[in-house]
């Protein structure tokens, strides 16, 4: 069975969400959820499947200079595997899925896929995907 970060399945638990980027990714999230959905849209009632690829810019360091400038440096990684981290981004996502009325609560999420990937060009973001299942 699933336990809490500290061990314990009961008690109160208060999370303060330290990320000053955090709040405005969730109205986003909200924001675009809700433009995407169409007219009449009912929210999912029974359990959901989530996909989220995350696209992260890359860091002018991966990066050649001068006549090499824009060219990706064969040293560059392949994975993105620094902050942020993906529970704490998917968090966000599915909080502001539940806000945009996509499903009732976060918690009908029964099936999680997701990537963290480097972003081509400037198409950094994060492409959503929700199934009923």
């Amino acid at each position: 069975m699933p336990v809490r970060k500290n061990g314990k399945l009961t008690g109160k638990t208060n999370l303060v969400e330290s990320s000053k980027a955090l709040k405005p990714w969730r109205t986003l999230v909200t924001h675009q959820a809700r433009r995407a959905k169409p007219k009449g849209f009912t929210p999912y009632a029974g359990a959901v499947r989530v996909e989220v690829i995350f696209r992260f810019p890359r860091p002018k360091g991966h990066y050649g200079t001068g006549r090499n400038a824009g060219t990706l440096k064969p040293s560059a990684p392949e994975h993105h595997t620094t902050k942020p981290d993906v529970d704490k981004t998917l968090r966000a996502i599915l909080d502001g899925l539940t806000a945009a009325g996509i499903y009732r609560d976060d918690s009908q999420v029964a099936e999680v896929e997701t990537f963290k990937r480097y972003a081509v060009g400037d198409n950094s973001g994060a492409m959503i995907s929700v199934q009923a299942l």
